[in-house]
């Protein structure tokens, strides 16, 4: 079984996605409320867009099954630390030496490009993983890595 050590998700990261971290975008504030907006515009393909709310909890860090689509898919990491599988695609399947697993922390924004290669996050402890998650209407399609991969902690 191949290893792959879990890596911090950056905003000038080589990987492709692009990344809001905690703390950035525009925040306005009152007595009563607090509004964070986003500095990841998405410019989907259509104006169907669909908003849902994702829940993950740890399971075994072995991968092997991801997803990608057609159009930009945004994912707003609410609480606890997630694991997030990515990798590139051509011609309909996983490049080899692309697969990564970042760890995200709550309050980052992740922009999935089209064709980017994905899967559900991974809660990293016991704390579920709580993700809204913003797209168009699409089609998903399923690509597998090689060989089933195994996320590690670096040493």
């Amino acid at each position: 079984m191949k290893t792959v050590v879990i890596e911090d998700i950056r905003a000038d990261n080589d990987y492709g996605l692009i990344v809001q971290m905690p703390g950035e975008g525009s925040v306005y504030q009152e007595d009563y409320f607090y509004w964070k907006g986003s500095s990841i515009p998405a410019c989907f393909q259509t104006n169907r867009i669909t908003t849902g709310i994702m829940k993950t909890w740890h399971r075994d860090l072995v991968f092997q099954k991801l997803e990608y689509h057609d159009d930009y898919e945004k994912f707003i990491f609410l609480s606890g630390n997630a694991l997030f599988p990515v990798a590139d695609t051509r011609d309909g399947a996983v490049c080899a030496g692309s697969f990564r697993v970042l760890r995200v922390t709550p309050g980052t924004e992740v922009l999935v490009p089209p064709g980017k290669a994905h899967f559900m996050p991974v809660a990293e402890g016991d704390e579920p993983v709580r993700i809204t998650v913003v797209c168009p209407e699409m089609p998903f399609y399923h690509v597998y890595l090689d060989e089933e991969t195994r996320a590690v902690t670096k040493e």
